[in-house]
């Protein structure tokens, strides 16, 4: 099994938000989380450099938790040559996917067992696009599983009030989500406006990626 691949924004985030030990249990009928060798590395020197997060120390625990819980792959050499061509493609149709993205959904497009997770709306787009005119979607469709539908998967797990506790100790690592949890009004949020809200943003993925986006809203 080699679960579901989660890109750098997905780790980030849910690391800032204090969300380790949920990552790996909405994922576990999934295969569990899995990371690519090289993002270990990647992700916590964003992390320190990142300017939108406050408590780095408590967000840096997190992903190193988080990290610990996740399958490490390694791509092959076909699945690099892949990415390398997904990401050229993109390039020459002035779509955003860039390499990390490109070689996540290589791994996923070749491996069965392989799903991804990102938090890159634009590079969900792009890749429905992008792997349309290359003839790749049916080794991806209903593979690509966004930010939003972790979250209200998580929602079934934590106290939505706790959950808008953690993410708007870190609004600025995602406006969206500060929005979906009504980061700015201070009002308390009930399970049923956050799915709404949430489903709100799955609902206008889904209209731009219906072929690759996982059905439905939860995992």
């Amino acid at each position: 099994m080699s679960g579901t691949v989660l890109d750098n924004d997905v780790l980030l985030k849910t690391a800032a938000w204090s969300l380790a030990a949920e990552v790996p249990a909405v994922l576990k009928d999934r295969g569990g989380p899995s990371v690519l060798a090289v993002t270990a590395i990647v992700v916590s020197r964003q992390l320190q450099r990142s300017k939108r997060i406050v408590n780095k120390d408590a967000a840096a625990a997190a992903l190193s938790a988080m990290l610990a819980s996740c399958l490490c792959l390694e791509p092959t050499k076909e699945e690099m040559e892949l990415a390398a061509g997904l990401e050229t493609f993109a390039q020459e149709r002035g779509v955003p996917l860039d390499s990390g993205e490109s070689l996540i959904a290589a791994v996923a497009a070749s491996r069965a067992s392989a799903s991804l997770l990102t938090g890159d709306k634009r590079a969900i787009e792009a890749l429905e696009d992008v792997s349309n005119a290359l003839g790749l979607t049916a080794q991806l469709a209903g593979k690509v599983v966004c930010l939003e539908q972790l979250m209200a998967s998580i929602g079934l797990l934590r106290h939505p009030v706790e959950l808008q506790t953690l993410v708007c100790a870190e609004v600025g690592v995602d406006g969206a989500m500060g929005m979906a949890f009504r980061c700015r009004s201070k009002a308390e949020v009930d399970a049923e406006a956050l799915f709404e809200a949430l489903r709100s943003y799955i609902d206008y993925l889904r209209s731009r990626a219906p072929m690759l986006l996982l059905p439905g809203y939860f995992i």
